[in-house]
């Protein structure tokens, strides 16, 4: 069995909050921008300006490490997730009248094809993996 470690891996973020935009927004606005004003070729007034609001972008907005673990139900599809919710629905209708024959009946017949469903994709998926 392969352990969970082996799936962990790092996600890059940023910090991105009002702090860190209003950082940004001062440092863009304190910026003079003579080098780019400066500068004698269209593309080279380009290149500055992007450099200087790159510097200006990475120092307010630092890069941050954090463990990051792959969801594992791989078998949960659109579908599954359309039917979850409407086996939702139904159970709030069954639950709030629980005289109706015809609403217990069908809630319970969903359900089970449901269950069926469910079990056949975790089936695939485990069945899948294992050539891996």
């Amino acid at each position: 069995m392969v352990g969970l470690q082996q799936y962990a891996s790092k996600r890059k973020t940023r910090i991105i909050n009002d702090q860190t935009i209003k950082h940004f927004q001062m440092l863009l606005n304190d910026e003079t921008w003579d080098t780019v004003y400066k500068a004698t070729c269209v593309n080279e007034m380009y290149n500055r300006f992007q450099t200087t609001l790159i510097r200006h972008f990475e120092a307010s907005f630092p890069v941050t490490y954090a463990d990051y673990k792959p969801n594992k139900n791989n078998w949960i599809t659109k579908g599954i997730k359309t039917s979850c919710n409407k086996e939702r629905e139904l159970y709030l209708l069954y639950r709030n009248d629980k005289n109706n024959a015809q609403i217990k009946d069908y809630y319970k017949k969903y359900s089970s094809v449901l269950k069926r469903v469910i079990n056949e994709a975790k089936k695939n998926i485990i069945s899948d993996s294992s050539f891996i």
